[in-house]
This record gives structure tokens, sequence and C-alpha cells, in this order.
């Protein structure tokens, strides 16, 4: 598995809210526009305070249900599904053969009265980069539940295409859920409670 200090590198998307984005300076191809490909359009409302960020940046976003017939993304021949599985093919991401298969944390789990499967991961020793995270410090730790991976450590952690493209692949839609961005978190173990989990500054 990919080493414990790297909260979210990539991992499987049961959300892809990157599919050929444009820049969103507004300068790449497609400008402005974001694609939402989900399960269940359910998400949007679940996930409403998350997708209202990304709008209140100037983001137009499109919802669609990833098995609509009437979506094409084929470019030139090439499905863009087979392109966006081989970006984490090429960036060295493995998942776990068992999409059901969820991580488990039994040090670094929240403390809840309802939740004991230590599946619900409270990560606090994120990657130390200002590019990746911003320069001001995480203070709670951030939320997780979601499937595992790994990540060949001698691949890169950002990936943008020629046309200036930015590619997220989450391996947890909980992660951006209205729950885990508006929750309160406390790491097992710990006396220090924080009213609302670091997710939405992640």
């Amino acid at each position: 598995m990919a080493a414990p200090r790297v909260l979210l590198l990539l991992a499987v998307a049961s959300l892809l809210a990157v599919a050929s984005l444009g820049d969103a300076s507004g300068e790449g191809p497609r400008g402005r526009k974001l694609l939402v490909l989900v399960d269940d359009l359910a998400v949007r409302s679940s996930h409403s305070a998350f997708f209202g960020s990304l709008q209140a940046r100037g983001l137009d976003l499109e919802f669609r249900l990833a098995d609509d017939p009437k979506l094409s993304l084929h470019r030139y021949d090439h499905s863009a599904s087979d392109l966006i599985r081989g970006i984490a093919t090429e960036c060295g991401v493995d998942f776990d053969e068992d999409p059901e298969a969820m991580v488990i944390d039994h040090i670094n789990y929240a403390s809840s009265e309802v939740e004991g499967d230590h599946t619900l991961i409270a990560g606090d020793d994120l990657i130390q980069s200002d590019v990746i995270l911003g320069s001001k410090k995480i203070e709670a730790p951030v939320l997780f539940r979601g499937i595992g991976h790994a990540a060949n450590p001698s691949n890169s952690l950002v990936l943008k295409a020629r046309n200036n493209a930015r590619v997220l692949i989450s391996g947890s839609l909980d992660l951006f859920s209205n729950r885990f961005l508006k929750s309160g978190v406390q790491k097992a173990g710990s006396k220090m409670s924080h009213d609302k989990a670091g997710n939405e500054q992640f």
C-alpha cells in the first residue's frame, strides 16, 4: 500500500469530476466547463457543498449519469473512459481487485459512537507541499472512507495535460460529501476534537 503519510494520492473514481477539462482559468480549449459523471444523480444534493465550491470558482458544471447512452466521450476513435483509466495505470496506481474492499486503519481511525469499524479514517499526517495542499496548514484531520490502492513512489503526484487540464482520481466519494465536509472529528486516542473535519480545506 502507499505510504501512510500521503492520505490521498490517486485512487479509483466513483465520482469523476474530471474528463478532458479545460483549464479552470478559462484558457483551455473548453474554458470553464466541468463534466461530472456520477452513478446516481442524488450525488448532486449529497455533495452540494463541494459542487457549490467549484461553481463559486466560476466553473460551469454539467452532471451526467456515467451510463447515459447519449453521452459520447469519444474522440479520434478512442473512448475517454479508456483514456481516463489509462491515466491511472500510467501513473502507477494499482487498485484493490475487490471493488468492495475498504481501507481499514486500526491506528488512524476517527472516534465515533456510531461507527466503530475502523474504515472511517482520520488522516492528519499529510504530505507537506504548498503546491498540492496550499500554504495554509490543515489543522483538523481529513475524513476518508474508500477503497484500497497503492501508488508507485517513483511517479509524480500531480498530472497536468498539455491543454492545462488537471486530473483528480479519488478512491472516496465520501471525501467530498456534505457529511464529511461539515462533520466534526476526533482521532482515536486523541483528546483533541475538532468542530469541523479538514476535508473542505483539503
